[in-house]
């Protein structure tokens, strides 16, 4: 039986059957006709069945306005099997047992209580899981911890079994105590963790001047020997800066006129007069004062 492709209903009743679709340039698909856009695309998606690999499948997406006839090659089964059957009662007793893991999840939270009271409940619970609370109160193995939950604030809740009430006091006195530990290197932890975090000092602005040496420090020592220092561990007053190229020139003419006048001088006073004048000027020119006042002198001598 043929059909228009377009005569299709959107309601996919001909989903599942098997097609042969002819295009208006002839091509002939066969297949199962696996999706059918009525709306937007207008596509039809036919999957082609008796493909003798099983773990791969050829699907076609045809143009409907691209299809001239339309034949149904073979329908559906009508029968429908039914759905796999579902054990009821099983699924009962896993609602029952996730229900009671809430409840008993829910009952290791104490209302009212301190912070300290339910790191005190957990601690006892890991090693004694009959633990529960009854109102501000734990009972473990049939003794009542009271707050403020201390040694001596455990009693037994029937008996006397002083055993099992001795056996409670040590357990929570080793509770606490581990409890006041962790404490203090979580402390310790935090005390360090931000001294090793903390910004590094940065150095406060100098009241020197530009080009002054840095004053030493009171109390400094160093191992390096310094002109004037005499090795004894304390720092020398540094030396002057060198002479700048105007004080060496004029520092030469002095030496110069120092050592003329020593040459018109009359023997040794005069060389030592000149000598001194040079030893008084700075740098290289009281220098070279001092060696032309020694010539100045020697001539002075040679003229007497």
């Amino acid at each position: 039986m043929s059909h228009n492709i377009n005569a299709l209903p959107a309601s996919g009743q001909f989903l599942g059957m098997t097609l042969k679709v002819c295009t208006v340039h002839g091509q002939e698909f066969e297949g199962e006709l696996f999706a059918h856009d009525v709306n937007n695309s207008e596509t039809v998606i036919l999957k082609e069945v008796g493909n003798a690999q099983k773990d791969h499948c050829h699907y076609h997406m045809i143009n409907s306005k691209m299809i001239r006839t339309m034949k149904v090659v073979e329908t559906p089964p009508t029968h429908v099997p039914p759905p796999s059957g579902v054990d009821t009662k099983v699924l009962a007793e896993r609602a029952a047992t996730a229900l009671q893991q809430r409840k008993t999840s829910a009952g290791r939270w104490g209302v009212g209580v301190s912070a300290e009271a339910q790191l005190i409940f957990d601690r006892l619970f890991k090693t004694h899981p009959d633990c529960k609370w009854e109102g501000q109160s734990i009972v473990v193995l049939g003794t009542r911890i009271s707050p403020p939950y201390s040694p001596d604030d455990c009693s037994l809740v029937e008996g006397n079994d002083l055993r099992k009430l001795e056996r409670i006091k040590k357990v929570l006195q080793g509770t606490k105590d581990q409890i006041t530990r962790d404490k203090a290197k979580k402390e310790l932890s935090g005390l360090t963790n931000g001294v090793a975090n903390a910004p590094a000092q940065q150095p406060g602005p100098s009241n020197s001047s530009p080009g002054s040496s840095p004053l030493p420090q009171q109390g400094a020592s160093s191992s390096a020997p310094h002109a004037g220092g005499g090795g004894n561990g304390i720092l020398a007053t540094p030396p002057p800066p060198p002479p700048s190229q105007a004080q060496q020139r004029g520092g030469k003419g002095e030496g110069n006129e120092g050592g003329k006048a020593g040459g018109q001088g009359d023997g040794k006073d005069k060389d030592k007069k000149g000598g001194g004048k040079g030893d008084e000027d700075e740098g290289q020119g009281g220098e070279g004062g001092g060696g032309e006042g020694g010539g100045g002198g020697r001539k002075g001598k040679e003229a007497a």
